[in-house]
């Protein structure tokens, strides 16, 4: 076996080499921003100056994609962050110090992506949104196929976010979501209706050995988990104004001891109108809360994952 193991990874590798230059295509982009910030008062006390922080700092981003075929190509994307200058409370490492040789490089994207007719697929470390950032917009690893037809789009989606492990009952502690997120373009309207299903048999204090299991911005200690959500987007754009709407209902329930059922939502919508030296835009949105007379999880929370900015500094980790 480790023999055809070799054997086959050698012919690949000459396969590799002796590929004509002109068969491939490589497209090379990037992306690099310089920001210098301040943040005061941001506990809302003026005696601590706690969480008070004036900093600058970079961000790089390098795109590779290789392109084997007009359906296939291969995307890698990788991004370096630094702040000016050593963290007092870090010591070294940091690449924006004395020195500049710190080790601070992450993989953002590695997917192959392909096409079969009218199917798209994507396999690997990829990028995703779901519901403006509502319920989804990071990095993952998974698989998104997509059907398209003119104006239709039917994306499936999987998400894979923890993996329990090895060993017996390990796969108990896998977190998977799935979701379906067709898109409808009819002229101006776009309209996107939206399921997306999270599940996991078992988080346990054991998961991350921590004292509880951490799926995204909270803490639970739990058994079997059913937590879905249902949605839809609407955009209608002009080329003065735009108006945009989102409706989310949380339902499932999860096993805390007694079961409780997941029964929360949320609406937001926004506006933008075009003017000759720029644009004027607002949006609002309302999530529910617990209501501390009900036995059901009111509040609208979801898993890691969901990341929606609506200033610079504000968003991301809200917890509804």
């Amino acid at each position: 076996m480790k023999r055809f193991t070799v054997m086959a990874l050698t012919a690949l590798m000459v396969f590799a080499l002796t590929v004509p230059a002109w068969a491939l295509e490589t497209q090379f982009g990037g992306y690099f921003r310089f920001r210098g910030w301040t943040a005061q008062n941001m506990t809302g006390e003026d005696l601590t100056e706690a969480r008070d922080v004036t900093a600058t700092d970079v961000r790089t981003r390098l795109y590779f994609t290789t392109i084997f075929h007009e359906n296939l190509k291969f995307v890698n994307k990788f991004e370096m962050d630094t702040a000016f200058g050593s963290p007092a409370d870090k010591g070294t490492g940091n690449w924006g110090d004395i020195g500049a040789d710190g080790v601070n490089l992450e993989i953002k994207n590695s997917y192959i992506d392909f096409n079969l007719g009218p199917l798209n697929v994507k396999v690997g470390a990829q990028g995703a949104t779901l519901s403006r950032g509502f319920l989804f917009s990071d990095d993952f690893s998974g698989i998104i196929a997509t059907v398209n037809a003119g104006n239709f789009a039917l994306p499936l989606i999987w998400i894979k976010a923890y993996e329990g492990g090895v060993g017996k009952d390990m796969n108990d502690y896998d977190v998977d979501y799935f979701g379906v997120s067709p898109v409808i373009n009819a002229g101006p309207l776009k309209i996107n209706p939206l399921f997306l299903y999270a599940y996991t048999e078992q988080m346990s204090k054991d998961v991350d050995g921590d004292g509880t299991a951490d799926l995204g911005w909270r803490k639970i200690d739990a058994n079997e988990m059913n937590l879905w959500y249902a949605g839809l987007n609407i955009d209608l754009n002009f080329d003065a104004a735009s108006i945009w709407a989102t409706g989310i209902y949380q339902g499932g329930d999860i096993d805390l001891g007694p079961v409780r059922d997941f029964k929360a939502w949320l609406a937001a919508a926004g506006f933008c109108v075009n003017l000759p030296f720029g644009d004027v835009h607002g949006q609002g949105f309302y999530a529910t809360g617990q209501d501390s007379t009900s036995n059901d999880l009111e509040t609208f929370w979801v898993p890691q994952g969901q990341s929606y900015y609506w200033a610079e500094n504000h968003g991301l980790w809200c917890n509804w």
